[in-house]
């Protein structure tokens, strides 16, 4: 082999070999800017309800919580994926006080129910974390089982009626708080409750939209959410505590009803901008351990701490977060 046949790998190894060294030192940079937050108390006795338990955040939520000796409610749709997530948190944190509870969004009555059974074993609870979520590609129309558009159905409307039920329940709390789990996404959701419609079909794009948007009705849901807590502060008691969180972009399964496909084409993306679960995870434990005086009431929260721009587009949807109260308030009233 000649001198020069060497040589020819040379620069290209050297052009991507800088290129590796630039995409680790961006990904670290990135990194650098996450929140972080760590529990330094012993949270024995706090009771705290976490939705969508089994997997993602959710589960990462409730270890976090769970090695700090909280008293834990894993509340998920699936019981062989919620009693596999207890058994594996027990086994992690030797925290025995661990309970499963079957809750499907999806459905108002099991809602009902399971708000129901909960009052009755745990007269007072501390924390509402609701985190369960799901995403689906607009093209796919899914509903849930009361027939409402399903990010509206599960994402916003469930957790309304579950909030709404276990209130007086949290206001039995010294240190009560509701978090609703949100997304950076809510900045490119939209609100219009004069049309009825979105609750049943969600919103209906133009053909020059459809190229922008994967899920709209993903992203409106979660604008929801923190209309939600924003109107919900007002009406509450100081003493209940209402915040909602962007965890950042983490992985989890909440895409898995995405095509392979775009899955692909996100990698170099996700690389760079991904978390794990456990690490956004640490900014709901945040809001839900956090010394109050040191949060804002019904605010949103972004690498554990106040995110100016979108707290600016909540205020100035007031209005908008009123009339989704009243609008919810009418779908679920004969729950409650």
């Amino acid at each position: 082999m000649s001198v020069h046949d060497g040589s020819a790998w040379f620069y290209p190894a050297l052009w991507a070999g800088i290129a590796m060294t630039s995409l680790f030192g961006l990904r670290k940079f990135r990194s650098s800017k996450w929140g972080y937050f760590k529990i330094d108390q012993d949270l024995q006795g706090r009771v705290i309800v976490v939705t969508g338990a089994n997997t993602g955040l959710g589960y990462h939520v409730c270890l976090q919580l769970a090695k700090a000796k909280a008293t834990v409610i894993l509340a998920c749709r699936s019981e062989t994926k919620g009693s596999e997530a207890l058994r594996r948190i027990r086994s992690a944190t030797r925290n025995e006080d661990l309970h499963f509870m079957p809750l499907d969004l999806a459905n108002l009555e099991s809602v009902q129910k399971f708000a129901q059974e909960l009052q009755a074993q745990f007269p007072k609870i501390d924390c509402l974390v609701c985190n369960a979520g799901v995403w689906f590609p607009m093209e796919q129309g899914c509903r849930t089982q009361d027939g409402y558009e399903i990010h509206f159905g599960v994402n916003h409307l469930g957790h309304y009626l579950l909030a709404r039920s276990l209130m007086e329940n949290l206001k039995q709390s010294e240190d009560g708080r509701v978090v609703m789990v949100s997304s950076a996404l809510m900045n490119r959701g939209q609100l219009d409750c004069s049309n009825r419609k979105i609750i049943y079909e969600g919103r209906v794009l133009d053909p020059t939209e459809r190229k922008k948007y994967d899920s709209p009705g993903y992203n409106d849901s979660k604008l929801m959410n923190s209309l939600f807590a924003k109107a919900l502060a007002q009406i509450v008691p100081d003493r209940v505590g209402v915040y909602s969180v962007s965890p950042g972009w983490c992985y989890t399964d909440l895409f898995r009803g995405g095509s392979w496909l775009k899955k692909l084409l996100i990698l170099p993306f996700a690389f760079l901008f991904m978390r794990s679960a456990s690490r956004g995870a640490q900014n709901i434990v945040h809001a839900v351990v956090e010394d109050k005086g040191q949060l804002t009431n019904g605010a949103y929260y972004a690498d554990c701490q106040l995110a100016l721009k979108e707290n600016k587009k909540l205020d100035a949807m007031a209005s908008e977060g009123q009339e989704l109260w009243r609008l919810s308030d009418d779908l679920i009233r004969s729950y409650l």
